[in-house]
């Protein structure tokens, strides 16, 4: 697994010698840019523009953060334009800090006003975009399914193991790094998307588009792909998470798909990796199709109507009277409203 440190800063670690950041051997910073929006809190961080152009300077891969405080989708899309009218243009990804313990309760709720900030940077040309969040807030108060698709997910848990999938842990807030003063949060990513690689789990194809042959799916990945994925496991009953609503459907390549995935392999006789590869994609396929001509098709019915006859509805599906009588067990020609016949 790709493990590349990295820290985020503020105005709290006031000036900083990046140099020294980067010889210690961190290759990114995200640094925060701004709070709130322009009509209320209008916060820019003092430290902004230096921390990207030092950290640029230095040769570390630089993002920038927005501390998100909206409180409607009109309030998050005003975020979003305070956000970039205070961007310098030389950032990577940005992320949405979502965190604050003043923002709505009701995670749906919270969830489209988040989605509302994203879609409006995409909406100015912003494709690199990731959501930062406390575990436990993360996995409480928003949707995780619902959230926009290809988004870099950025968790902060202090403890030896996150304990969930993520593309960057945020694993401490006391770090000691040269050239900064006093403790600064730390930071391991999964993804080299963070150092402008292409290797970004969140960012696979959406699924109304055809996959390339070669295209591999393993833990770590999220997005339509993978609600795919789950959906066909499901169809010959490979569920994900059978006891759950949607079974388990949720975009998400945790350790329930990938155990899915496992299970297909083995009852299938493939290399039993977890890993969803070209070999995996085409036996499923095989066995979707099988499964589907293997069931029997249902025989068409008419439910009768006043006016009915046997011998109007023979004609109009080309039968006969005898037939129809034999096929539902007819001892007369007369037929009742509400009658349900067989007519093939």
């Amino acid at each position: 697994m790709v493990k590349i440190k990295g820290i985020d800063v503020a105005r709290y670690q006031g000036d900083i010698d990046f140099k020294k950041v980067k010889d210690a051997g961190y290759k990114f910073v995200i640094a925060k840019c701004t709070e709130g929006s322009e009509v209320g809190s209008r916060i820019v961080d003092p430290y902004f523009k230096k921390n990207i152009a030092g950290a640029k300077a230095a040769g570390l891969a630089v993002h920038a953060y927005h501390f998100f405080r909206g409180i409607s989708e009109a309030d998050a899309r005003d975020e979003a334009d305070w956000l970039i009218k205070n961007l310098t243009g030389d950032e990577n990804y940005l992320f949405c800090d979502v965190e604050a313990q003043s923002l709505n309760n009701d995670p749906d709720k919270l969830t489209a006003f988040v989605n509302a900030f994203f879609d409006q940077l995409a909406k100015a040309g912003k494709k690199k975009l990731g959501i930062y969040s406390g575990k436990v807030f993360f996995e409480s108060q928003l949707v995780e399914a619902k959230l926009r698709p290809g988004l870099l997910i950025w968790i902060a848990r202090y403890n030896d193991t996150l304990g969930r999938d993520a593309d960057i842990w945020q694993h401490t807030s006391s770090a000691s790094v040269p050239g900064i003063s006093g403790n600064v949060d730390e930071n391991i990513a999964h993804t080299d998307a963070i150092v402008g690689g292409v290797s970004n789990p969140s960012a696979f194809k959406p699924a109304d588009k055809k996959q390339p042959s070669g295209t591999i799916l393993k833990r770590g990945a999220r997005g339509s792909a993978v609600i795919t994925l789950q959906k066909k496991l499901s169809s010959v009953y490979f569920y994900p998470d059978k006891g759950v609503k949607n079974h388990g459907c949720d975009g998400i390549y945790g350790p329930k798909t990938e155990d899915a995935v496992r299970r297909f392999q083995l009852m299938h006789r493939l290399i039993a990796d977890g890993v969803y590869g070209q070999q995996t994609a085409k036996t499923l396929d095989k066995v979707i199709a099988a499964q589907k001509k293997s069931k029997p098709k249902k025989s068409p019915t008419h439910k009768v109507v006043k006016g009915d006859t046997l011998w109007d509805l023979a004609i109009k599906n080309k039968t006969t009277v005898a037939k129809l009588k034999q096929l539902n067990k007819l001892k007369s020609d007369i037929i009742y409203p509400g009658q349900i016949l067989k007519l093939k």
